[in-house]
């Protein structure tokens, strides 16, 4: 079957930008990158001869046949690092789940990765809905006058969640 994994190494330490599981990636294609692993005791010289990822929205699409981001195929190489995302267009505070498989020298696939994911930080504008948290005071008539008054003011505002809160991020 197409999905067997029988190969000798397997995929581990996903990065995104060089992190794991990183929050705030403002590059609009995202490098990729993983470490590999020997499956075998004692393997040594083990190297991969092809990849696929697969970046999806959620885990039922990451888990099915279909990723609805970015599904690379088989891609002939033993690069690693720097593999740019070269999906859907990603969208400011959007969560990506992803993983990878590869081929070893002898074309016998791995397993898939454990899933790993990455989150796209506010990329312009349009992006910040919130509003301003001020101190009550009318704007200052300069950038330098802004703390004279207030050198270090307390900015707060407190709000009810009406529901269960199941993920939540705050930009600021």
């Amino acid at each position: 079957p197409a999905d067997a994994a029988d190969g000798d190494i397997l995929p581990v330490d996903l990065r995104c930008e060089y992190f794991r599981e990183p929050l705030g990636i403002n590059a609009g294609q995202p490098r990729l990158g993983w470490r590999l692993e020997a499956t075998v005791p004692g393997a040594r010289g083990l190297r991969q001869s092809a990849y696929r990822v697969v970046v999806a929205t959620n885990r039922d699409s990451l888990d099915g046949r279909a990723a609805d981001l970015w599904d690379s195929g088989r891609v002939e190489s033993d690069e690693q690092l720097h593999v740019e995302y070269n999906g859907e267009p990603l969208a400011g505070g959007q969560r990506c789940l992803w993983k990878v498989r590869v081929w070893d020298l002898g074309g016998r696939p791995s397993a898939w990765s454990r899933p790993a994911s990455w989150e796209m930080g506010l990329l312009g504008p349009a992006d910040w809905t919130g509003r301003w948290i001020g101190d009550g005071t009318p704007e200052p008539a300069s950038q330098a006058a802004h703390y004279e008054d207030h050198p270090a003011p307390l900015l707060r505002r407190s709000f009810e969640v009406s529901k269960p809160v199941a993920r939540a991020r705050l930009y600021a």
